[in-house]
């Protein structure tokens, strides 16, 4: 007696829908049987979107099936066909590897008319499948689930041959905007196959086609390239850099392969470093400008990066994109010298025959984990690391040549160093007053709270040389002026509220999980944010001039109050702020409130333009998040009574939650939750204006009111004296 397996009718479902997970997937399993039958143009068409009966309908002009065919081929599990037929007509080798593929119907729709011609024969055949029978039977085996006979017709009503598919009863809504997804999808899935014969047309585009043409475009006229070779036992990379010698160069590489498990693949790397702050007028984003046009280079690269593995010249997907299965975002966080997946995009290209042992999974979503694979994945990040070394190079010879034509030594450590040393002369010039040991310590504390901030920052997000010199560089000029200038202490105090930011995050983020593409663009968008500070150095520098004067004028008066006219420090404050406020729709306004409209006091007036200007950009960064339509506006009243001045600065911003109001004076200590996009506010500005009072106003004060939307800040500085005007 002897015993044989049978297999349950619902198995039939686990390979529609369980072992395709998407329905891109499926779509693309079509695609490889058309391909695979030599199809060279393949038409993918929604008919009825929005209906109550919309309809799947795939077209290929492939070698089509006859009756034998389809009986032992089409109705045949798991067919060896492929297996035997390795390569098509034109020489590729077959996509297709289990035979089940035709098993995507089912996920796609829960019925399905087959219409076929086989080429060069007059038979045209019609089938119809009801994969639902395959659940809602009796039968205990699947070989005992039949269909209806072929219907025959003759002769072939046109003289095209192929196979047509048209599904019904669709499982899933599909929308215009899944439509358009699928064809990005299709475009990034056969974009290695672009150059070749074949034709995948969604609706009326050429999904194949159109996206080639971008991605040729755009590659062609990347500055850093890359180009790997192994062929079994031996690498080679070369790197070219259109900004150095324009010329191809290779490279040494430390490693031994001579045993690999890994047969030979080939390696591309496209990279486009971007000017600071992505600014128009950085000589990168004028040459993207001139070469690919900067909006185009922006559509490439939001869906385009990481390595990209591609098999037998199609995606092996989700190996590339949002999926870094090679870890480098993780390294990236430990080393920020090494690319990260939004760094670059590359193709590394495998073949099954030279690579057998690369196999996908059952639900043809990943790749079997063994020695060859991850030999691969090790290879390929040394050639990453490759690239990456030679790119910091070549950024560091650029920082030193800019370093150089601004006065600098060329040494950026020695720069830096430099510059904290002119700025601690400049504080020696103060007399020696509480005023001047107060100086001091702001510089040393918040220099030595900068220091520790840097370490961790660069430990934790994503580039070094950014928060080297960027924080540094701006915290050094700031921090000699911040309590002096609001200007100046902004762009020190976003990047501590950025460094809180990024700690928050990388203490969320479970390393045993793919990092989420979301956290990785808030990544890019602090790096910007972080080098958007560091561009504002130019205008720092004219506070630092400005407060070498004031300093000046400070000694020669022996630092005592002298006579300002009011409206003469708002004139300055606002023009300072103009390049805040301009394309914008925030006006200020300005009143007096007691006392001439010609207000002139006796009081130190960097005082009064500190204060006023941390508090107003304080409201200009809340009302840009303003998203009701309301109009935005700053109110600065100014008034004098009985020798007090008083300051009030009011706006109509998104205002301080309750939550946070008590603490809003204090040092590092932000006005809003650190994750809502939508907040504003700085962890040092109100300290700054508090500290200030407190050390030359002892009895002044400074509180907060809150009107129906936004902040009012009341200040009052006792023992002013008005001068008669």
């Amino acid at each position: 007696m002897t015993i044989g397996f049978t297999v349950d009718p619902e198995v039939m479902e686990y390979f529609g829908h369980k072992a395709i997970s998407t329905n891109t997937t499926a779509i693309m399993e079509l695609v490889k049987n058309s391909r695979d039958a030599n199809a060279t143009k393949i038409h993918i068409q929604f008919i009825g979107v929005g209906t109550k009966n919309p309809m799947i309908k795939i077209e290929d002009n492939g070698d089509g099936m006859n009756l034998n065919d389809i009986k032992n081929k089409w109705m045949v599990i798991g067919t060896k066909s492929r297996r035997v037929d390795k390569k098509t007509r034109s020489g590729k080798a077959v996509w297709g590897e289990m035979g089940i593929g035709r098993f995507a119907c089912s996920k796609l729709g829960k019925h399905l008319k087959m219409i076929t011609v086989k080429k060069n024969q007059k038979d045209q055949i019609d089938m119809a499948f009801d994969w639902t029978k395959f659940k809602n039977t009796k039968e205990k085996s699947a070989e005992d689930v039949m269909f209806s006979d072929p219907i025959i017709t003759r002769p072939n009503p046109t003289p095209q041959h192929g196979v047509t598919l048209e599904i019904y009863e669709l499982n899933s809504k599909w929308t215009a905007s899944d439509i358009n997804d699928l064809k990005d999808d299709v475009g990034v899935m056969l974009a290695d196959e672009s150059d070749g014969n074949l034709s995948v047309v969604i609706g009326k585009d050429d999904a194949t086609k159109s996206f080639a043409k971008l991605r040729d475009h755009v590659l062609d006229n990347a500055p850093y390239k890359l180009r790997a070779k192994f062929d079994g036992q031996n690498l080679t990379v070369n790197i070219f850099n259109f900004w150095g010698s324009k010329k191809w160069e290779p490279q040494d590489v430390h490693g031994y392969y001579e045993k690999s498990k890994t047969g030979p693949f080939e390696f591309e790397v496209w990279n486009f470093p971007r000017g600071q702050g992505k600014k128009p007028e950085t000589y990168q984003e004028k040459y993207y400008e001139g070469r690919i046009g900067r909006e185009r280079l922006e559509k490439f690269i939001k869906k385009n990066y990481n390595v990209m593995l591609y098999r037998d010249g199609i995606w092996f997907k989700p190996y590339g994109n949002t999926y870094d299965w090679l870890g480098l975002d993780t390294d990236r966080v430990q080393s920020s010298r090494k690319l990260g997946t939004k760094n670059f995009y590359g193709i590394l290209r495998v073949t099954k025959e030279k690579n057998p042992e690369i196999k996908q999974t059952s639900n043809r979503e990943s790749i079997m984990r063994n020695e060859a694979f991850e030999e691969l994945e090790k290879m390929t990040r040394d050639i990453l690391d490759i690239l990456a070394k030679k790119i910091y190079e070549w950024t560091k010879e650029e920082k030193i040549k800019d370093a150089k034509a601004a006065g600098g030594s060329g040494d950026l450590e020695e720069d830096r160093s430099q510059m904290l040393t002119n700025l601690k002369n400049l504080i020696r010039t103060i007399p020696k007053t509480k005023d001047k040991q107060y100086a001091i310590k702001i510089l040393d504390s918040v220099t030595k709270n900068v220091k520790e901030q840097v370490g961790k920052m660069e430990e934790s997000i994503v580039d070094k040389e950014i928060l080297d010199e960027g924080v540094n560089n701006v915290a050094m000029i700031g921090i000699a002026a911040s309590h002096m200038s609001r200007e100046v202490g902004t762009s020190l105090t976003n990047n501590m509220e950025t460094v809180r930011e990024a700690e928050g995050i990388m203490n969320s983020v479970d390393r045993a999980k793919p990092i989420p593409d979301e956290v990785w663009e808030r990544s890019e968008e602090m790096v910007e944010s972080l080098a958007m500070n560091q561009q504002k150095m130019k205008y720092f520098m004219q506070f630092v001039g400005t407060l070498g004067r004031h300093v000046a004028d400070a000694h020669g008066k022996n630092y005592k109050p002298h006579q300002v006219l009011i409206w003469d420090c708002v004139d300055t404050v606002q023009d300072g702020l103009e390049q805040y406020t301009k394309n914008t729709d925030i006006t200020i306004e300005r009143f007096v409130t007691a006392g001439p409209s010609n207000l002139k006091v006796k009081i130190n007036r960097i005082d009064i333009e500190c204060i006023l200007t941390m508090l107003c950009l304080n409201s200009i960064e809340s009302l840009k998040r303003v998203k009701e339509n309301r109009k935005k506006k700053i109110t600065i009243e100014i008034g004098h009574s009985n020798h007090n001045l008083f300051i009030n600065v009011t706006d109509n911003g998104i205002g301080i939650p309750e939550r946070k109001r008590k603490k809003i004076f204090d040092p590092f200590e932000f006005g809003h939750d650190v994750k809502n996009d939508d907040a504003h506010g700085h962890g040092l500005g109100l300290y700054f204006v508090k500290e200030v009072i407190s050390q030359n106003y002892p009895d002044g004060k400074i509180d907060a009111a809150y009107p129906a939307h936004g902040v009012k800040m009341q200040i009052v500085l006792p023992n002013v004296k008005r001068v008669a005007s």
